[in-house]
């Protein structure tokens, strides 16, 4: 007796369903089904300013833009293949503990690190969290920009800008100190303000300890305990209303 067996489902390509994931696969605007409007992907423009182990400022812009045009003009399957292609996976050298006792029930096997050819024959690592700097973020980039151009004349333009913002911080900082030593003098009338930002100093703190004894009198106390006897409302009401702490009312009605 021959089995009856139901037909895949398939969108055909002129659907809805079709159209939107073509978009999305080629990296343009699209509309879901919700109307909500998804904008077209863009190369990413900003420049890697940390100096961690990875390399990624090595990565030319016009690289980058090649990567960015090569891979949007392939289909879906061709892009997964050469995403899986650009993953490392690595043996885990020392182990944290966790809450098993075999090494082998843990959910992580391995560790897996990114690469990506940098259009010299060399493949270069990624991370997609740069670490926290406390060095100024315009100078990283402006060594960035001059570690990556691609000519001497954009090279030289970039030292030019990163020796101006050099000068005009060094010019900030002489003008800071200058106000500094002037707010010491009497009379002046600059006052400097000390902030950091990185939480780095010990600052001083002040604590402010509430004083509830102040706030009642034992004429509230003994209207709250009366107001308890009878049942007006419940303690906590009663609290809130003559300001006397709820400890205090229980220990004065136990008394009583």
């Amino acid at each position: 007796m021959e089995q009856q067996v139901a037909k895949k489902r398939k969108c055909s390509s002129g659907s809805f369903m079709a159209k939107q994931r073509k978009f999305r696969i080629a990296g343009e605007a699209y509309q879901t089904s919700s109307k909500k409007n998804k904008p077209a992907k863009r190369p990413h423009q900003a420049l890697a300013s940390c100096k961690c182990k990875y390399k990624c400022n090595e990565l030319s812009e016009q690289h980058k833009l090649d990567l960015f045009t090569k891979f949007y003009s392939c289909d879906e399957r061709t892009q997964k293949t050469y995403l899986m292609g650009l993953f490392d996976l690595i043996n885990i050298q020392r182990r944290r503990h966790g809450f098993y006792n075999d090494p082998s029930e843990s959910r992580r096997q391995a560790s897996v690190t990114y690469h990506v050819p940098n259009g010299k024959g060399e493949n270069i690592q990624l991370s997609f969290k740069p670490p926290r700097s406390d060095t100024c973020r315009v100078c990283d980039e402006l060594q960035c920009k001059i570690k990556s151009s691609s000519s001497a004349t954009e090279s030289t333009a970039n030292k030019g800008l990163l020796e101006l913002h050099q000068r005009k911080a060094e010019k900030a900082m002489e003008t800071l100190k200058q106000n500094a030593a002037t707010s010491q003098l009497p009379g002046s009338n600059i006052s400097t303000i000390c902030i950091d930002l990185q939480q780095i100093n010990t600052m001083p703190r002040s604590y402010i300890r509430k004083n509830l004894r102040g706030q009642w009198s034992e004429e509230d106390l003994q209207n709250a305990v009366r107001d308890i006897i009878a049942g007006t409302g419940s303690v906590r009401e009663i609290s809130r209303i003559y300001k006397v702490p709820v400890r205090t009312l229980m220990r004065r009605n136990q008394e009583i």
